[in-house]
């Protein structure tokens, strides 16, 4: 499992492919905020609910990456590619749980 995971991190393709996704994802959720529907008080407040959703995912999920990491021993010898994947795949799915957060806050509201 570790060395899926150590392998993931060190591909470039994944650097890649994460790259674009960061940009599609990014976009998207610039969309949905600046979004006349979302600039009331009933936007902000979905809005301000799936944030803090996403911001313990984040911590959740940071957390349990630096245990991998530290389970696995490594020296923190990461190169850059290992770090550049990391931030990426954290950025987007913490993005992504965001967006789904406020389709379903939405939806349920």
């Amino acid at each position: 499992m570790f060395d899926l995971l150590y392998d993931f991190l060190s591909n470039v393709t994944a650097l890649e492919v994460g790259s674009w996704i960061t940009v599609a994802v990014s976009i998207l959720f610039i969309v949905m905020i600046v979004r006349k529907r979302n600039r009331d008080e009933r936007g902000w407040k979905i809005l301000g609910k799936a944030s803090i959703i996403a911001f313990i995912f984040m911590m959740v999920l940071i957390n349990a990456m630096a245990k991998i990491i530290g389970v696995r021993g490594y020296d923190v010898d990461m190169g850059m590619i290992q770090w550049g994947n990391t931030i990426t795949w954290i950025y987007n799915t913490v993005i992504m749980v965001e967006i789904a957060s406020i389709w379903i806050i939405r939806k349920i509201e």
